[in-house]
């Protein structure tokens, strides 16, 4: 090429074995290129002639041809491919001390599916039992509900800390309230958790349960504080009283909505 010395191709060899497989896929090229006649230089960039490959006239093989592209089609690490969104979604949770791991898209019959899921393990410490498949943008939104809200009301209220919390449902394809032929619930799309209770660090467990009107131990005033703080946060919440199918745990989901509805 003008204006550079051609390059020796044994000079070549020699650091392309000391650099490796990775630098020798770059370099390559550029050895070729300089092996070009000054006087064709716009041959270096394109197909060669017939000829220039195979045995040279000093009797040594040419250096095998790589297109420059070669590095770019080397196989992937195995892992789920990541969105901007998702990306964004997994540091937050980080962020919040969330246990996460991407998964892959869930399809199923239908219109049920997840495209970016996560399975949500724990918060801050405290487990999610048993781990919870949801969409990213919901496992963040109830980490980020359990860190601010759940977890210190439960501390205060039933005075101890949270070991786990304990999970009734999340993904599943099915019409709401498991009912046939019922429109899709929110945890056929992933935005939709259900929590039946908590194991506190001293022992005792809190579960989600009808309340009379009277009722006012630690446990129903945790149970009415909690219910009413997810209502904002999360666009649907029910529990015990909304109907039958609700009485022994918490739904929360993330629906999307102009207003919450909260029974």
């Amino acid at each position: 090429m003008p204006g550079h010395r051609p390059v020796a191709v044994n000079r070549s060899r020699a650091g392309l074995a000391r650099l490796g497989l990775v630098v020798a896929m770059i370099a390559v090229p550029q050895a070729l290129n300089a092996q070009v006649p000054r006087d064709k230089p716009g041959e270096g960039a394109g197909a060669p002639k017939q000829g220039q490959a195979g045995v040279s006239g000093s009797g040594r093989k040419d250096l095998p041809r790589q297109k420059p592209e070669t590095p770019q089609k080397s196989e992937p690490a195995p892992e789920v491919s990541r969105s901007d969104a998702l990306s964004a979604c997994l540091a937050a949770l980080s962020d919040l001390g969330a246990r996460v791991r991407p998964l892959e898209a869930r399809e199923a019959p239908g219109d049920c599916g997840m495209t970016e899921p996560v399975a949500l393990s724990a918060v801050g410490g405290m487990r999610i039992s048993p781990e919870a498949e949801l969409s990213c943008r919901t496992a963040l939104a109830f980490a980020t509900f359990a860190a601010t809200k759940l977890f210190p009301m439960a501390e205060e209220t039933l005075s101890s800390p949270v070991a786990a919390v304990r999970v009734a449902g999340a993904y599943e394809c099915r019409g709401r309230n498991r009912q046939s032929g019922a429109q899709l619930s929110e945890h056929a799309f992933g935005r939709a958790i259900d929590v039946r209770g908590l194991v506190l660090e001293n022992g005792a467990r809190w579960g989600v349960r009808p309340l009379e009107a009277g009722d006012d131990d630690a446990g129903a005033r945790f149970q009415r504080a909690l219910r009413a703080a997810a209502c904002g946060p999360f666009t649907t919440v029910l529990g015990p009283g909304a109907d039958a199918y609700h009485d022994d745990h918490l739904h929360f989901d993330t629906k999307p909505r102009r207003s919450p509805y909260c029974r």
